[in-house]
């Protein structure tokens, strides 16, 4: 599954590249006031980047796995890790609409990013209290 989410990745953050100067950028505008599709449109890329990273096994914490504060742990570190790939790509994003004539660079779409991604992440911790992150994720069947 992890393998499926970093194809999946990998292509939502190119289209975000590959995208930047499309007319379908240009005809979303009009329902974009204040840039506020950021927030979805980081969100989903950030949970997209947290299931590639983290092995996510179904079923509750036992003792057989790890103790739960260290499951906790771990989800907290994994989210942590994807936001920041995530808000890196967002930053990269600005920087690359810098040079594109018709868009230009903004804090503000940054800090919308941040909201998205901070969002999403505190929405996967708390989807996932019922679920066991694995260290191998080869365990997973």
């Amino acid at each position: 599954m992890q393998l499926f989410f970093r194809i999946i990745s990998l292509i939502y953050v190119a289209a975000i590249f590959l995208l930047a100067n499309s007319p379908i950028v240009k005809g979303l505008a009009p329902f974009n006031p204040y840039s506020l599709l950021h927030i979805p449109l980081y969100g989903i890329m950030s949970v997209f980047i947290f299931f590639s990273i983290a092995p996510v096994k179904p079923g509750h914490n036992s003792q057989a796995d790890v103790s739960i504060r260290t499951t906790r742990i771990r989800l907290k570190r994994y989210c942590f890790i994807a936001g920041l790939i995530a808000l890196a790509v967002g930053i990269a994003d600005e920087y690359h609409q810098s040079f594109i004539p018709t868009r230009t660079a903004s804090a503000g779409d940054v800090l919308l990013d941040l909201v998205g991604i901070i969002l999403s992440m505190l929405l996967t911790m708390q989807f996932l209290k019922n679920y066991s992150l694995v260290k191998d994720f080869e365990k997973i069947a």
